[in-house]
This record gives structure tokens, C-alpha cells and sequence, in this order.
């Protein structure tokens, strides 16, 4: 388990509360979504790749992993939202296949929906 401090959870709240102010899209078409998990993402060429770095780090020190279907992913819970990036970009050797020339995803999902993100097992 991760020791909070109070200096860094006031750290970690501002990220977050910035991160909430994104413009993220929906993955609904027409209102019906068609995949597993109806969320919304946003892509680091729009918020800056410095900006998903901080996320990115965030969510792999204070998230929880969380099984969905057969992946497992991390997760962190911040107000109404659960936030993810996908698996390889929490991994220890994540940075030996990072491009930093890449658009990378930041996924969101409300975390009031019947069926959130990291809920299947």
C-alpha cells in the first residue's frame, strides 16, 4: 500500500480536478454504444502528452488494479469518475515501449453508472 502524505494527496487533487475539465468524448454512437463498456476518453494530443504523463503516473502509484473480463487494469477513483489508461502504460517496463511522437488514451467512466469500469470479474 501506497503512504499518503498530505502534500501529495493536495497534489494528486489538483491533477484531478484539472483532469475533470477535459473535453471527453462519449463512446455512444447515436446514443447506443458498441462495445463492452460504455465510457468517454480523451487523447493526449488534445491535453498535452506532459499532462497524460502526470496522469499516467498517478494512476499507477495510487490506482487499484481491477479485473475486467480477462485483462486487468488499473484504475483510480477521483469524485464521480473512475479513470484508466490502458495496461501496457502501468506496466514497470512501460517506458522501454513508449513513443513520445504517440497519441495516447486516458479513459473515464462515471463511476454512478450501474456497470462501471473494473467491475467485472
Amino acid at each position: 500500500m501506497v503512504a499518503y502524505d498530505i502534500e501529495t494527496l493536495t497534489v494528486v487533487e489538483k491533477v484531478l480536478t484539472q483532469v475533470e475539465k477535459i473535453r471527453f468524448t462519449p463512446t455512444k454512437e447515436n446514443g447506443e454504444y458498441q462495445g463492452k463498456l460504455a465510457h468517454e476518453w480523451a487523447m493526449s494530443n488534445d491535453f498535452g502528452l506532459r499532462n497524460w504523463l502526470v496522469v499516467r503516473h498517478i494512476i499507477d502509484v495510487y490506482g487499484e488494479d481491477r479485473q475486467f473480463y480477462n485483462s486487468t487494469f488499473r484504475y483510480m477513483d477521483h469524485n464521480d469518475y473512475t479513470y484508466w489508461v490502458m495496461p501496457q502504460w502501468v506496466k514497470p517496463d512501460w517506458q522501454t515501449h513508449f513513443d513520445y511522437n504517440d497519441n495516447y488514451v486516458l479513459n473515464r467512466q462515471r463511476i454512478t453508472d450501474e456497470t462501471y469500469a473494473g467491475s467485472q470479474i
